[in-house]
């Protein structure tokens, strides 16, 4: 099972996947997606977003930590609405937990 967690607060984004989608390669695939869109985003945002520490991006274990405007934001929520729908169709492989000011 791939566990994601991920934390929105005062303007900081935190996101740490640990493990594998183990049995489904479409559902690994799917994260694998998700979680290099957001990097790439990051990497490539320009002004709108600023990585607070190098990101991690290995097998089996990633982790994103930047800040940024309302438009980095949007990028954030889409990621994890996007990751909350894979747990929706695996919830045996995908778990999400996000913790943010909404909730």
């Amino acid at each position: 099972m791939v566990m994601i967690r991920a934390v929105e607060r005062g303007g900081e984004y935190a996101l740490s996947a640990d493990g594998h989608a183990t049995g489904s390669e479409q559902a690994c695939a799917a994260v694998s997606a998700v979680l290099y869109g957001l990097s790439g985003y990051l990497a490539n945002g320009g002004a709108h977003a600023r990585l607070l520490e190098a990101p991690e991006l290995e097998s089996g274990r990633v982790r994103l930590r930047f800040t940024g405007d309302a438009a980095a934001g949007e990028v954030w929520r889409m990621t994890l609405i996007s990751l909350l729908q894979l747990q929706a169709a695996e919830p045996e492989r995908v778990r999400v937990e996000w913790s943010c000011p909404e909730q």
